[in-house]
């Protein structure tokens, strides 16, 4: 097996065990418990993010972080969020950024812009400063510049206990958290 094969399998193991951790943390909610319907989050521009809404946030200071990670991988932390980028992700070292705004809604802005890797990496957003509602699953999702419109829901896994939800990324863009 190649050691990109093995090393994805690895990260995904990783993820999975993620996902059971966050399993057994979320206790199984009764019909009256789940939060009620709500309408879709629109921005300034008039889109909408559809039935998913960012997590809003008490602001934290703006961040910018950066680092050369190269092809045994690496980690880059921006203020409380964390990219962990694994071996064979990168086929050269690269300089790699992570910016946070310090708006009212937890993301990370990425550069280079549009980079892609060999092998996915984990992202963990912290939602520590953020008041989701109850029984809400927190998620990462990939929204364009100005936050206005969502892109993808990334596959992720809430981890409520530590207030992060982590998220496996094949490219660099800006990420952000929402229910």
């Amino acid at each position: 097996m190649s050691s990109n094969r093995v090393s994805l399998v690895s990260l995904f193991g990783a993820v999975l065990m993620l996902a059971a951790c966050a399993a057994e943390e979320a206790a199984p909610l009764a019909p009256s418990d789940h939060p009620p319907a709500y309408t879709a989050w629109q921005g300034p521009s008039g889109r909408s993010w559809g039935d998913v809404r960012p997590a809003l946030c008490t602001p934290l200071m703006p961040r910018v972080s950066g680092a050369i990670i190269g092809p045994s991988g690496g980690t880059l932390q921006i203020g409380p969020h964390v990219l962990t980028i694994p071996a064979g992700a990168l086929s050269g070292d690269t300089w790699i950024s992570g910016t946070t705004s310090g708006d009212s809604v937890n993301s990370v802005q990425f550069a280079p812009e549009g980079l892609h890797f060999a092998v996915p990496a984990v992202l963990s957003l912290s939602y520590a400063n953020c008041s989701p509602p109850p029984f809400a699953s927190l998620k990462i999702v990939y929204t364009s510049d100005d936050l206005f419109v969502l892109l993808e829901r990334i596959l992720s896994v809430d981890l409520r206990s530590r207030r992060t939800v982590a998220g496996v990324i094949s490219h660099f863009s800006r990420y952000a958290v929402a229910y």
